[in-house]
């Protein structure tokens, strides 16, 4: 992600470190309105407030170009836009935000926690890094504005994301277990299963939809199916607490 608005925003000149662009030395990639297009056939401009997959067969040092920082003031901050469903958001701000406080402070329960993706790992957390982006789900049917504002960005050292029920023994009456696969290279820790008192046999707040990944970065899936659901694949499954259950799931390469 690139905190700022850009002089020229076009993704070559943003990344013309990398040369002109030839996918067989770096590619660029944004998730938008349900699929994942690439740079030239979907967007060519880098925006503040969205994120982006980069990929480069040769590390480099990137200097993005002239540009201003987002204008933003102390009651609306920064504006991001989310799509139901899936969002590939950006950090708009040259420093570190806590999504949560996001969360909170626009009292929308809709809004889900970031996933993100730090060199070979995606998982779930709540600190989004400068210059990083990552994804977010929105429940329900209606698209929603989200405020980030400079207040909510935290100054001082910031605590490590912990899911508490991951902490709970299967015994009890709410829990989650995660699955990681994984191909040596790179991992995928989103998956898992559960159980929870108010969890119903669908989509619910307790359930995650599988994530929207080129193959080009995560070349393998695994997926609990629910073709009766508008999501049709969910990486995470939940269920009402009973005493014993069958998961079912597919895995893919």
């Amino acid at each position: 992600s690139v905190p700022l608005n850009l002089q020229n925003t076009n993704a070559e000149a943003v990344f013309d470190e990398l040369g002109d662009y030839n996918i067989k030395n770096w590619r660029l990639f944004h998730y938008n309105n349900g699929s994942t297009n690439e740079y030239r056939k979907g967007f060519t401009n880098i925006d503040p407030g969205l994120g982006y997959w980069l990929i480069a067969r040769e590390p480099v040092s990137i200097t993005t170009g002239e540009g201003r920082t987002a204008r933003v003031d102390s009651v609306t901050g920064f504006q991001i836009n989310l799509d139901p469903g899936w969002n590939q958001i950006g950090n708009p701000y040259d420093m570190d935000i806590n999504w949560d406080h996001v969360i909170f402070d626009n009292m929308n329960l809709n809004i889900g926690r970031v996933k993100l993706f730090n060199s070979d790992s995606l998982s779930e957390g709540n600190i989004i890094p400068r210059f990083r982006g990552g994804f977010v789900f929105l429940e329900g049917v209606q698209p929603i504005s989200v405020n980030l504002r400079p207040s909510n960005v935290p100054s001082g050292r910031m605590q490590k994301y912990i899911d508490q029920e991951r902490l709970n023994s299967l015994d009890a009456t709410s829990w989650t277990a995660g699955l990681k696969i994984s191909n040596g290279i790179v991992s995928h820790n989103l998956s898992g299963i559960g159980m929870h008192p108010e969890a119903v046999e669908g989509k619910d707040r307790h359930d995650e939809v599988l994530l929207p990944i080129p193959k080009e970065i995560i070349p393998f899936e695994m997926a609990f199916n629910h073709p009766d659901e508008q999501y049709k694949k969910f990486s995470m499954d939940v269920i009402q607490t009973t005493d014993q259950y069958i998961w079912e799931f597919d895995v893919k390469s």
